[in-house]
C-alpha cells in the first residue's frame, strides 16, 4: 500500500513535508512549528484565501513526517489500561503521538493514537473486528479522514514458529505482509515447545498468539525485531524492542524512506506493542 501523498515545501523554513492528495487545512511544520494553509494539497500564499466547504482545522503530521521513532509504555501499570508514548527519538523530548487504555479499549470498542496526552486530536483507531476470532484481525483507520488503511491478520499455522501476519485491504486483498525476524535457534526452541505441549496434552496451546520469544519463564527479556513489507513499496519498515524489560520500548524505523503509509506503519507499531508484545 504505498502513501497516496505529495511533497510540499514549509514557506518558513523549507521543510519538506508530506501533505495527503486534496487535503485541505492548516499543515503544521515539526521543524518550525509554522502552519501553513493547505488548499487540495497545494501551499497557498497569505493574499490568496482558501475556500473550502469546511472550516479548515490543524492537522498534526508529526507522527506521520517522522521516519522514525520511539513507542513506551507506561510502568506500573495495570495491564487492561496500559497506556504508550510515541516520541519522535529515544531522548523521549517530543512526544508526537499517544494512546490511552490500550487493552480496555481494543476489547470494548477502538484504541485511538492521538496527537498527545490532551486526546484532543485523534489521528488513527485499531479494532479488533472479533475478539473471540483466534485469527486477531485489526481494522486501522485514519481517523482524521476516516479513510480505512487496512487490517492486520494473523497467520495462524505460520505463527507456530514465527509470527506472520498478512496485510488485508478494504476489498479483502492480501496487499503486504508483517513477519517476526527471530534466529533459527528460536525457531527450533519453539518447534521443541509445540511438541511438548503435544505430549502434554495440550495440543491447541501453540495457536495462542505468543506473548515471548520462546516459552521460557524469562523468554520476554530477549529482543524482538518485525519487518513491515508492502506490494509495490520499495522498502521495509522496521519495528524492534531491545533486551530492556522496564520500561517496554519499541523502535521504529525506515517509514518515510520505505514508501509504505506512514500511518499504516504507525497503526502496526501499536499494535505490536499493545497486542503482541
Amino acid at each position: 500500500m504505498v502513501s497516496s501523498k505529495q511533497e510540499i515545501k514549509c514557506p518558513e523554513c523549507g521543510q519538506r513535508l508530506n501533505v495527503p492528495l486534496n487535503y485541505t487545512g492548516l499543515v503544521r511544520c515539526p521543524a518550525c512549528k509554522a502552519k501553513t494553509p493547505v488548499y487540495e494539497g497545494s501551499v497557498q500564499s497569505e493574499e490568496v484565501e482558501v475556500h473550502s466547504e469546511e472550516t479548515p482545522v490543524e492537522r498534526e503530521l508529526e507522527l506521520f513526517e517522522s521516519d522514525s521513532y520511539m513507542i513506551r509504555k507506561q510502568v506500573f501499570t495495570w495491564f487492561y489500561s496500559a497506556n504508550f508514548y510515541i516520541y519522535s527519538d529515544e531522548s523521549m523530548e517530543n512526544l508526537i503521538g499517544f494512546s490511552g487504555g490500550w487493552r480496555r479499549n481494543v476489547m470494548h470498542g477502538e484504541a485511538t493514537i492521538y496527537s498527545d496526552e490532551s486526546m484532543s486530536t485523534k489521528l488513527l483507531g485499531i479494532k479488533q473486528e472479533n475478539i473471540l476470532d483466534s485469527m486477531a484481525v485489526y481494522s486501522i483507520t485514519d481517523r482524521q479522514t476516516g479513510e480505512e488503511l487496512g487490517s492486520m491478520k494473523r497467520k495462524i499455522l505460520e505463527s507456530v514458529l514465527k509470527e506472520s501476519w498478512v496485510v488485508v485491504d478494504s476489498s479483502g486483498n492480501e496487499v503486504g505482509t508483517l513477519s517476526e525476524d527471530i534466529p533459527a535457534s528460536m525457531m527450533l526452541h519453539r518447534l521443541s515447545n509445540v511438541r511438548s505441549a503435544f505430549n502434554r496434552g495440550t495440543a491447541l496451546s501453540w495457536l495462542a498468539p505468543k506473548k515471548d520469544n520462546g516459552g521460557t519463564a524469562l523468554s520476554w527479556l530477549v529482543p524482538k525485531k518485525y519487518v513491515l513489507r508492502m506490494n509495490g513499496a520499495p522498502g521495509e519498515v522496521i519495528f524492534s524492542r531491545k533486551m530492556i524489560p522496564v520500561p517496554r520500548k519499541w523502535t521504529v524505523g525506515g517509514v518515510l524512506s520505505s514508501g509504505i503509509d506512514p500511518r499504516l506503519a504507525a497503526g502496526t507499531a501499536l499494535l505490536l506493542a499493545g497486542a503482541v508484545d
